[in-house]
């Protein structure tokens, strides 16, 4: 299981990664913006849905939230 940002989508079916969760983040913050709490959270629990629903190998999902530079109320 990876979270990789959308950037590099490709590489999950050339690296045959079982489950991939794409994200539209900024390189480097594939759990969202830093103290971004509820975000991470959010990635998590979509990563661990995707680990419950994958019926096939090479499964990619992606996240359909974007990237916020700070946690909400912030």
């Amino acid at each position: 299981m990876t979270i990789m940002t959308k950037a590099f989508a490709g590489r999950a079916t050339e690296m045959m990664v079982p489950r991939t969760l794409v994200v539209r983040h900024l390189l480097g913050r594939p759990m969202g913006a830093a103290h971004d709490v509820e975000r991470h959270t959010e990635v998590l629990n979509a990563a661990f849905d995707l680990l419950e629903s994958a019926t096939n190998a090479g499964t990619v999902a992606e996240f359909p939230e974007c990237y916020r530079p700070w946690p909400q109320g912030g």
